[in-house]
């Protein structure tokens, strides 16, 4: 069951489409506070790869990135990988869980990417996806706190 609203189908016998959806993600939003689960997809950038994230679906962004998959903002990702050709390094500043840093560090090693992220519990699942993987030597995390740069 990758979605809170099917267990709700199952529990209740009704089949519940995605307009019901909103509903069902705030009230298990009350019962719970995470809701991880583990998915992979090709990498777009370098189709023989695979790329693996954890992502929280209780967070309304990385549930867009659990529908979306491989087709989020993917004509962003293909404009700065375009754009990498002609630079030295990718900086991905407010990367999230790492999406474009850990597609773009997988599918070009060769090019320095660092990846910055200000909340913590974002920072967590982006160093995460970041070491399944297996690019914590290709890729620069850090987290913005009170202190300055932790990573």
């Amino acid at each position: 069951i990758h979605y809170p609203w099917r267990l709700s189908e199952k529990i209740t016998g009704r089949f519940f489409g995605f307009r019901h959806h909103y509903y069902i993600m705030q009230i298990f939003r009350m019962l719970a506070k995470n809701y991880f689960v583990d998915i992979a997809w090709p990498n777009p950038l370098a189709m023989r790869e695979k790329i693996k994230f954890r992502l929280d679906l209780c967070q309304n962004t990385q549930q867009i990135l659990f529908r979306a998959r491989s087709q989020y903002e993917l004509s962003w990702i293909q404009a700065a990988c375009k754009g990498l050709a002609q630079a030295e390094c990718f900086f991905d500043i407010g990367a999230n869980v790492g999406i474009f840093a850990t597609t773009i560090g997988q599918a070009m090693p060769h090019k320095q990417v660092i990846a910055v992220e200000a909340l913590k519990d974002n920072f967590s699942i982006l160093r995460n996806n970041i070491e399944t993987n297996h690019l914590a030597e290709a890729i620069q995390y850090r987290s913005l706190d009170r202190e300055g740069w932790a990573g």
